[in-house]
């Protein structure tokens, strides 16, 4: 089931709580603090700090810890942590090393924190802050300009005509956006599939490069971590797959996890268009030399650094088109205003010096 839009913010957040989570656990574990005693000052540290939603998680799996069960146990049954955390940490607790796959679940969930726009926050509030200047300027400050130079028999200058023309616009576009946006989320509480699904796409459409690339390194980073704490490697890239978060990556994934007779490097070699050409070689040269366990985490990072790159690039020429927009539209209140004041400047001096 797709997420729905009202549920896209809030995703977020539970991924930012897991994230700190696993980074405390991580921490109190490596103190020496046994994991029932880490996850009770956890679920302390949560109250009031936290969302609802992951202090009333943690109280819970403190409250299994106590009465004897295991973490596996309480995250299993929890809908705030994803299959992928079960998985792991049931593999985890086993062979001991909880304190590592916490820490890798940390680093995992801030890599799949859900596109930002905060750009385009930024966008909308400047381009309301224009029609309230615009509104103010074009019915109050260039009718009174207007009327003086009425009584100079003269007119406004071209660039405060178009002005006043365009004001009306000016002042109806942010409005517009924002009653478009009031729908979009009221019709996404009716119809949450089809519409959220439709504004994640264009989202990944958006940053499609780094989308790419933050879903490989997601993957592989799953992908290290479960063969470290001794999956298979079909099991490992199953639980890869709960770890995606578009559905291109979900499908494939469960396609190579379900070819057991195959190489990993073979496998993503078939999907040239999801798989970055660098990343099937470094898993050919890993298999062959049998340290695929080792290569991975660092082709991960690799994997990362390049689409934050390219998500900043993204983020660059988003803010140089809102820029660009945002400096038309200032230039057009400038000449619309200081246009009209000129005239009636010019007029006055034409009257009163020979």
């Amino acid at each position: 089931m797709r997420p729905t839009v009202r549920t896209l913010v809030a995703n977020r957040r539970l991924a930012e709580e897991r994230a700190w989570f696993a980074g405390l656990l991580a921490t109190l574990l490596e103190m020496g603090i046994p994991l029932s005693e880490a996850v009770r000052r956890v679920s302390v540290d949560a109250r009031g700090r936290r969302s609802r939603q992951i202090t009333r998680s943690l109280a819970t799996a403190a409250l299994v810890l106590e009465r004897g069960g295991t973490l596996t146990y309480a995250l299993q049954h929890d809908a705030v942590f994803p299959a992928r955390w079960g998985a792991l940490v049931g593999v985890a607790e086993k062979t001991g090393d909880l304190v590592a796959v916490m820490r890798d679940l940390a680093n995992l969930e801030k890599a799949t924190f859900p596109l930002s726009f905060e750009w385009a926050n930024w966008g909308i509030a400047i381009l309301c802050v224009f029609a309230l200047v615009s509104e103010i300027v074009a019915s109050i400050t260039i009718p009174t300009f207007q009327a003086v130079l009425q009584n100079l028999n003269t007119q406004l200058p071209l660039a405060t005509r178009v002005f006043m023309a365009l004001a009306p616009v000016a002042v109806k576009l942010p409005v517009t956006i924002g009653l478009l946006l009031i729908a979009i989320g009221a019709f996404s509480l009716a119809l949450p599939q089809r519409t959220a699904g439709f504004l994640r796409q264009v989202g990944d459409a958006i940053a499609s490069r780094a989308t790419a690339l933050r879903e490989q390194a997601i993957a592989v980073s799953t992908i290290a971590t479960a063969l470290r704490v001794g999956m298979t490697l079909p099991q490992a890239v199953a639980v890869a797959a709960q770890s995606a978060t578009t559905q291109r990556y979900t499908r494939a994934l469960r396609a190579i996890a379900g070819d057991t007779s195959s190489q990993l490097s073979r496998s993503l070699a078939q999907n040239p268009d999801l798989f970055d050409a660098t990343l099937v070689l470094a898993c050919r040269v890993a298999e062959s030399r049998e340290t695929l366990i080792e290569v991975l985490p660092v082709v991960s990072e690799r994997l990362m650094e390049r689409s934050e790159t390219a998500a900043m690039r993204t983020r660059d020429v988003t803010g140089l088109v809102i820029a660009l927009l945002c400096g038309a539209c200032v230039a057009l209140l400038a000449f619309g205003m200081y246009g009209a004041l000129l005239a009636v400047l010019y007029r006055f001096l034409e009257a009163t010096i020979p």
